[in-house]
């Protein structure tokens, strides 16, 4: 596939060249009464085609800017609800880190009178978890 897009870019490029090389005439450009610019006619037709593509081109990347700061937003409200359902059900854990999920059983085990595991992990001690953990 890559090799049927190149020989496609090629052929238009070559065949961009030979009509910028056949019409490589001079063109005069009236800007301001007194000011006058003589150029190529294939550089005055790139110019005017890179600048009508540079407005299109702001647009598209705010729109994309624009984009991207919904989605975040709404990602970091959707984990918000997600976690304040998860709290609401009792099984908030599952939403934590480890290391927050680690913590928070310890100190239910310490309130309920356990004993604590020290260091061992809490997939190894024998605390109750939520079901569904």
């Amino acid at each position: 596939m890559r090799i049927i897009r190149w020989t496609i870019s090629l052929v238009v490029i070559a065949v961009l060249a030979w009509f910028a090389a056949r019409n490589w005439t001079p063109v005069t450009v009236n800007l301001v009464p007194p000011t006058q610019i003589v150029l190529p006619l294939p550089l005055l037709v790139f110019a005017l085609l890179i600048l009508g593509a540079v407005p299109p081109s702001l647009a598209h990347a705010f729109d994309k800017w624009r984009w991207q700061r919904r989605v975040r937003k709404a990602e970091a409200a959707t984990s918000a609800k997600a976690l304040e359902l998860a709290e609401l059900r009792g099984d908030r854990e599952r939403q934590m880190p480890l290391d927050e999920a680690e913590a928070v059983l310890r100190a239910r085990a310490q309130a309920a009178g356990a004993a604590s595991g020290g260091d061992m992990p809490v997939q190894a001690r024998s605390i109750a978890l939520p079901p569904g953990a």
